[in-house]
């Protein structure tokens, strides 16, 4: 790490230099000085040579992104860095900056501090702001506006004068926050999203979620067609989708988006709409088909809780984005649960603790290809054996594509690393 701030940006090395400055800076929280930093290295180096430097930067960053991102998300993230180099190398920054911040949308959200790509990301924002202008102060003219609350009444940091109007990762990180206890607030957030990045499948399935759970289904079906216009491969989103039709009394359509649902994800077939006998039951169909939220509220509202209850409490936590409060649950539970040594090492990993991660991996059956692969992104070493272990533990039917939506998405994550690693060994 060096230890003072290069001058000249001439060479590679300098930049690098540079930018691990910066990334050291964020980790340690020195949000001003890691801007600061990387918007130096923007105004100084010409856009056409700091495209491959961005790429450089960006193979990194993906080869640890693609250990904890599913495949689709991954495939967008590398799109939005190939396009963000395409730019700098047109000496567009302004289009640089687009790209980048679908990236920045994506990128893992596991604790660790922040890392190349990211820094850039917001160094390139700061150096492309306005400069403030002083001006003196006018009283402002009453004007009527519709009752949206402001940013500094958001939960989190309100953007300042030292600080850029917050990017679209926060906004949709605090939506998902802010959902099971304040839905207006939550569906602000998303809106705040879309209005910085518009083509993000998450942020509009944000605020469907958070209309539906207002009662506004009129309003949620235009942002979940949003949703399936960007992700039609989503069974889950269908699935959601054909409630918000049902609810609208629409029901010829609910069954045809139901039907498609599951011809893309047959799990779901469980999760019909209809009644189920109880609580626990209502909680696991909410839950198969995404809607976390009406899963957790359940769940929530009864007197007592078995095991069933309480990993299906822990799993709508993760599903929500909410490691902190999934991990006691996860902990209460007996350790011969089904895969729970996997669920609780990928409960620590967006914990920060990547250590404990592995132990807990370590500890999971054997014979299950999931351990495997997620220890193949704690020992790098060790990952092509892991990966060739992981995609060997899959019986032939299951090879074949007989898995449940999740697995096919491990199956196929295994088997892409294993080829970019060579093969099996």
């Amino acid at each position: 790490m060096p230890e003072t701030e290069p001058q000249d940006l001439t060479s590679t090395e300098a930049k690098h230099e540079l930018l691990a400055l910066a990334v050291a800076a964020r980790a340690a929280d020195h949000r001003d000085e890691a801007v600061r930093l990387v918007a130096r290295l923007v105004g100084e180096v010409p856009p056409a040579a700091l495209a491959p430097f961005l790429g450089a930067i960006g193979e990194r960053w993906m080869d640890s992104f693609r250990d904890v991102a599913p495949i689709m998300t991954m495939v967008i993230a590398e799109s939005g860095l190939e396009e963000a180099v395409e730019a700098l190398t047109a000496g567009d920054l302004a289009a640089a900056l687009a790209h980048l911040e679908e990236v920045a949308a994506y990128h893992p959200r596991d604790g660790s501090p922040d890392t190349g790509v990211l820094v850039f990301y917001e160094g390139l924002r700061a150096s492309l702001a306005p400069e403030p202008v002083e001006e003196a102060p006018v009283a402002p003219e009453p004007v009527a506006s519709e009752p949206v609350a402001p940013e500094a009444e958001l939960p989190g940091p309100t953007p300042g004068p030292e600080q850029p109007a917050l990017p679209v990762i926060d906004w949709l990180e605090r939506g998902n926050e802010t959902l099971p206890r304040d839905l207006a607030t939550a569906l602000v957030c998303f809106e705040r999203a879309i209005e910085r990045t518009p083509h993000i499948a998450d942020t509009w399935e944000g605020r469907g979620r958070a209309l539906l759970s207002l009662g506004r289904p009129e309003e949620a079906l235009p942002a979940f067609e949003h949703v399936l216009k960007l992700a039609p491969y989503e069974g889950r989103v269908w699935g959601i989708y054909a409630q918000a039709l049902a609810l609208m009394g629409r029901n010829d359509a609910a069954q045809a988006a139901h039907r498609q649902a599951l011809a893309l994800d047959p799990d779901l077939a469980d999760a019909a709409p209809g009644p189920t006998p109880n609580p626990a039951d209502a909680a696991s169909a909410h839950y198969r088909q995404g809607r976390f939220q009406e899963a957790l509220a359940l769940l929530e509202a009864q007197d007592s809780a078995g095991l069933r209850e309480t990993r299906l409490r822990a799993d709508c936590l993760m599903g929500l984005g909410r490691p902190r409060d999934a991990w006691p649950f996860y902990k209460a539970l007996p350790d011969d649960q089904p895969d729970l040594w996997i669920e609780r090492g990928l409960c620590l990993d967006r914990l920060g603790r990547p250590a404990d991660a592995r132990s807990c991996f370590e500890r999971a059956n054997p014979s299950s290809p999931r351990r495997w692969l997620h220890l193949a992104r704690h020992d790098e070493p060790n990952a092509r054996a892991y990966f060739a272990r992981a995609v060997a533990g899959f019986t032939p039917q299951e090879q074949a594509g007989a898995l449940d939506h999740r697995a096919n998405q491990e199956l196929a994550f295994a088997r892409a690393r294993l080829a970019a690693l060579g093969g099996a060994p």
